[in-house]
C-alpha cells in the first residue's frame, strides 16, 4: 500500500495501481505531511505491517552503495550572483 497526498499526479497514481499497488489518498488540505500522518496511523492499526520510512531509518545509509565524492554544485556556477540565487533542484 502506498499513501500519497490527494493532489498527487493522477497519472502517477494510475501507474502505481497498474503495478498492483493499493493507493490511499490523504487530504492535502489538512497540511503538507498528512500522507505521513495517515501512513503512520495505518501502521499503528496494522501491527504486522512494515513502513520503510527512509527519512528516519538509521540503517538506510548502511544499505546505500558508497558514492564517490562530488564537487560542490554551486562551485561550478562561476561567480554570477544571479546563478547562485536562482539555483533550484528537485529530488
Amino acid at each position: 500500500m502506498l499513501v500519497v497526498p490527494d493532489n498527487y499526479s493522477p497519472r502517477k497514481i494510475r501507474l502505481l495501481e497498474a503495478y498492483g499497488a493499493e493507493v490511499r489518498l490523504a487530504d492535502s488540505r489538512r497540511g503538507r505531511d498528512t500522507h505521513f500522518v495517515l501512513a503512520r496511523e495505518l501502521l499503528r492499526q496494522n501491527p504486522g505491517w512494515f513502513m520503510p520510512d527512509q527519512l528516519v531509518n538509521a540503517v538506510n545509509v548502511e544499505f546505500a552503495p558508497p558514492q564517490p565524492p562530488r564537487p560542490p554544485a554551486l562551485g561550478n556556477c562561476g561567480s554570477s550572483p544571479l546563478l547562485r540565487r536562482a539555483w533550484i533542484t528537485t529530488v
